[in-house]
């Protein structure tokens, strides 16, 4: 009489197996779930930083599936033309959506920034609020380099020191901001905070950009308040 009962759980559980991680993921996905996506490049993906963020939201009971597009060197110019990320954008309703220009992009004069990052953010955000009308918009600010910009120090004079480099980005990221009615998650001033209490913590990766995997856990805690503390 057991019988019927341990084939239909072996079919179960060979089907389980069968699926992607992924797929086993959203089987456990219910209308309460909180879907998160962020998209950037290698420094939203360094030390899978949005994990950071999925496992403390969850160790604190928010029921949350956090999902990254991040990609090594990308603009957001190149991320709106990138059917992978298209493809994500329009495979479910997202609740948040945070985006991450390329490090030295924001950086620039206003008048590249127009050209080559705005335009793009905004046609991002559009695309979110197509099939995501409701998804809030989060933008990442991050940081200056350590030593400041070297490709582009002394040409503009500005970038040859990291507080250099982050008074240009909080600029042009409180425009792109405004200008697609988001809010700001400030990496920068998240690292600044934590320096002034443990100045001997080295938050920088050995390139002096990047950030170490407390780098990272301080962006994490960052996104963290304003995503789930924050009313």
């Amino acid at each position: 009489m057991k019988r019927p009962v341990f084939v239909f759980s072996l079919c179960v559980l060979t089907f389980y197996c069968a699926l992607s991680l992924a797929d086993r993921f959203a089987l456990f996905d219910g209308p309460s779930t909180r879907h998160i996506l962020f998209v950037g490049n290698s420094f939203t993906a360094e030390n899978d930083m949005p994990a950071m963020v999925e496992e403390k939201a969850r160790r604190n009971g928010f029921n949350v599936r956090v999902t990254m597009v991040a990609t090594g060197g990308y603009t957001l110019q190149k991320h709106s033309e990138d059917a992978k990320l298209l493809a994500t954008l329009n495979r479910r309703m997202w609740d948040v959506v945070i985006l991450q220009e390329q490090s030295q992009h924001f950086t620039f004069p206003r008048e590249y920034v127009a050209k080559n990052s705005f335009i793009y953010g905004a046609r991002l955000v559009d695309l979110i609020k197509a099939h995501s009308p409701d998804a809030k918009i989060y933008w990442y600010q991050t940081w200056g380099y350590r030593a400041g910009d070297p490709d582009n120090c002394p040409h503009f004079a500005e970038l040859c020191t990291r507080e250099g480099m982050e008074r240009r980005i909080s600029e042009n990221i409180g425009e792109m901001a405004q200008m697609t009615d988001a809010q700001i998650v400030n990496g920068a001033a998240a690292w600044a905070q934590f320096e002034s209490v443990h100045p001997t913590v080295n938050l920088y990766d050995d390139d002096g950009k990047h950030p170490s995997q407390a780098g990272s856990r301080v962006i994490a805690d960052a996104f963290y308040e304003a995503l789930f503390q924050r009313p």
